[in-house]
């Protein structure tokens, strides 16, 4: 969606995802272990900081090849939202076997939530000195309060219409 353009001792590598319907999802699965693999040896990094990559265990597989460490990202209980997709048991299973590796083998878990951060350490038996819970932030320099009615103004939407928005 966007890109961090500040400057940061960090180099930060983003990569693609097509925006095909039904397939692109697998696609980016796909393409993220080869874009991984290139850059990881490529710029032999002291750590990689992934977002929990959903049925895939890769990411642990080059931290460890690396011998790099490995921190994971969660942002919400996977188990949870597939079950609610309609996912079949197959499925599940699969997830939780990818989750428990991703989550057992990771230097450092950092959570969005503390409701997560206890999820993961009662259903994955991880010890809570390995789970970080960190909240969302907001750079308070660009979003900042403002008049309803500027602000409808300012980014091109009808004054009067009711919205409805979705972040993450």
């Amino acid at each position: 969606i966007g890109e961090y353009n500040n400057e940061t001792p960090l180099k930060i590598i983003y990569f693609p995802s097509p925006k095909i319907k039904i397939i692109g999802f697998y696609i980016s699965c796909i393409l993220s272990v080869i874009y991984m693999i290139y850059y990881a040896f490529k710029f032999r990094p002291d750590a990689l900081y992934v977002r929990e990559p959903l049925y895939t265990f890769h990411t642990i597989l080059i931290a460890r090849i690396l011998r790099c460490r490995h921190i994971i990202e969660v942002n919400g209980y996977q188990l949870d939202e597939i079950k609610w997709a309609g996912g079949g048991k197959i499925r599940l299973a699969w997830l939780k076997l990818c989750e428990t590796i991703n989550y057992r083998f990771s230097d450092k878990i950092i959570t969005v939530t503390a409701e997560l951060k206890n999820k993961i350490n009662e259903v994955f038996r991880i010890p809570l000195r390995k789970i970080t819970h960190i909240d969302n932030g907001v750079n308070v320099d660009i979003c900042q309060p403002m008049d309803t009615q500027l602000a409808r103004r300012k980014v091109g939407i009808q004054p009067d219409a009711l919205y409805v928005g979705f972040i993450g």
